[in-house]
């Protein structure tokens, strides 16, 4: 995960640093949005609501074409996943109040958690997945530096060394290997404060 953020936080400071020394016209660089995530995932056949919450920040090179990174908070049944993204984004649409968006990027879900009773059958899931999302964004402006926007991605998980091990009264039996992959389409609904 720590290569995941220091690649993010790279990206980030050489668009900066890109944007800078070129002297671009860009209005408002830099972004932060959160808002509400739901949506569902198909692990195996099972199709699984999620629900969730995310941070993202943003800084734009020119007037259409920006780099983000993201942190999401999901929860998907009984199961709690964090994920980090990092990508681009391209504004197709620019109006007065109105803006439209597509972009892609590359991130990383883990989970780290304990189910079952530790006194009886428990079971230690580390879940690991490389993820994929493409979205398409509309955005509305309430100010010059506030909007919301609702967002639609197609996620796609490609499953990363994940394994679960059960212990039954605190002793470790066994640990099997998981090799599922998941996707599913999600949606965000969320504010952006414009700097």
């Amino acid at each position: 995960m720590r290569y995941f953020l220091l690649l993010g936080y790279l990206s980030v400071s050489i668009t900066c640093t890109y944007a800078e020394n070129m002297h671009l016209p860009v209005k408002n660089k830099f972004s932060i949005s959160t808002g509400y995530i739901g949506g569902g995932e198909n692990f195996s056949d099972d199709k699984e609501e999620l629900h969730g919450f995310f941070v993202k920040g943003a800084v734009k090179t020119s007037p259409h074409i920006g780099f983000y990174i993201e942190y999401n908070k999901q929860k998907i049944s009984i199961l709690k996943f964090n994920e980090v993204t990092a990508g681009t984004q391209y504004k197709f649409y620019s109006g007065k109040k109105i803006n439209g968006l597509v972009g892609g990027g590359v991130g990383y879900m883990w989970l780290d958690q304990k189910l079952g009773d530790s006194n009886a059958l428990a079971v230690d899931l580390k879940l690991k997945y490389i993820t994929t999302p493409l979205f398409i964004e509309g955005e509305a402006r309430l100010s010059e530096h506030l909007s919301y926007f609702s967002n639609l991605s197609y996620q796609w998980l490609f499953n990363y060394d994940s394994k679960a091990c059960f212990t039954i009264k605190g002793i470790q039996t066994t640990c099997d290997s998981i090799k599922v992959n998941a996707n599913g389409l999600v949606y965000k609904l969320g504010l952006r404060y414009h700097f």
